[in-house]
């Protein structure tokens, strides 16, 4: 899958599908079965770079979501065959509306394609059940937001790093605190860790 995945990503397009990213007031990512699950990774990773985002499955909420788009948004769809009805409907609806769609799917020419203002190939996909691909599809789409998020990154200002970082630093108060700390509750609702 990721020999695959080397050979079929198009530098330039990846380069493109960042700058849109960098540039949207808010990215939207829509996916629905096992794509929806990506989207549902990488809007966490896209937060941690403070990248304000959101994330739908539900095809009556893209319904919404689209609605409320302005458009400085921008608009991802991952899916493996590009044939999704309710993906289709959706991104059909935001390019009346005058939204920029991204389409990070396993082959161009898929019904969806004509609703994309840029198309990110992935590769590996099968409809073939008994011989099927998913789990190297799914590997793909995680490895292909990485590479995205990467390059984000590595362009993004130093303010936003620093707000990605007080992002993933708010997440402590989940956590249970490392082994010399104790947890600290306060009325706040924050958990402070302090060093025994």
């Amino acid at each position: 899958a990721i020999d695959q995945l080397e050979s079929t990503l198009d530098p330039d397009v990846l380069q493109e599908t960042a700058q849109l990213i960098s540039d949207a007031s808010r990215v939207i990512l829509m996916g629905e079965g096992g794509s929806g699950t990506i989207c549902a990774v990488a809007y966490n990773i896209f937060m941690k770079l403070a990248i304000p985002c959101s994330y739908v499955t539900d095809p009556y909420h893209q319904i919404l979501e689209i609605e409320m788009m302005s458009k400085s948004d921008l608009l991802i769809f991952l899916t493996s065959s590009g044939r999704p009805i309710s993906l289709i409907q959706s991104a059909k609806l935001a390019k009346e509306r005058g939204a920029k769609t991204i389409g990070i799917v396993a082959y161009s020419g898929s019904p969806l394609s004509a609703y994309l203002d840029v198309e990110l190939c992935r590769g590996v996909f099968s409809d073939l059940y008994h011989h099927s691909d998913l789990a190297a599809s799914r590997i793909c789409e995680l490895v292909t937001i990485s590479i995205i998020y990467s390059i984000v990154g590595l362009a993004a200002p130093q303010e936003q790093h620093m707000m990605g970082d007080k992002i993933i630093k708010a997440l402590d108060c989940k956590r249970i605190p490392l082994k010399g700390k104790k947890l600290e509750l306060t009325t706040s609702g924050k958990n402070n860790p302090v060093e025994q």
